[in-house]
């Protein structure tokens, strides 16, 4: 079992200038000066973990990329932008381990369980920010996470 969550009443409002610049701005500014949220990891085997803050479309493009890796059997990682804590994705036929960073605790989860929690949070993360700042669908980086997130659908 394994679900990663947001609350959307946490995520800090755009400047307004960021509002106005929100249809071209680049992807990098886009991941880690835009929309930060709190969020959640609770996975059997660990604690539920929070990560208050979180730049959220650079924590759901790093899962995005993580799971992608792990598709290929390959490590996967989920970097925080604000500090060094990480959290490794390692493959195991039909397991996936989860290591963090910050303690020596493991959790494992099916494959399957990650597609799907990976799937409905990401799909959340970036259906809320869509819905509530339209501008941001015009936006080259939301074409990118949604074909991500499309392959990660289709898997």
């Amino acid at each position: 079992m394994i679900k990663i969550d947001f609350v959307p009443s946490s995520m800090k409002q755009p400047t307004e200038k960021q509002l106005s610049l929100l249809d071209r701005a680049s992807e990098m500014d886009l991941r880690y000066d835009y929309f930060p949220v709190n969020i959640s990891l609770n996975m059997r085997g660990f604690e539920k973990e929070e990560f208050p803050c979180t730049p959220a479309l650079d924590f759901t493009f790093c899962i995005l990329l993580a799971v992608e890796k792990l598709s290929r059997g390959d490590a996967g990682r989920i970097s925080f932008t604000e500090n060094d804590l990480s959290i490794d994705l390692v493959p195991d036929d039909a397991e996936v381990t989860l290591k963090r960073s910050w303690d020596p605790e493991v959790a494992t989860c099916s494959f399957g369980d990650l597609i799907a929690a990976s799937r409905e949070f990401c799909g959340d993360v970036i259906n809320f920010i869509a819905h509530k700042y339209p501008r941001f669908r015009e936006n080259p980086f939301f074409s990118k996470l949604k074909e991500m997130q499309a392959e990660l659908s289709s898997d």
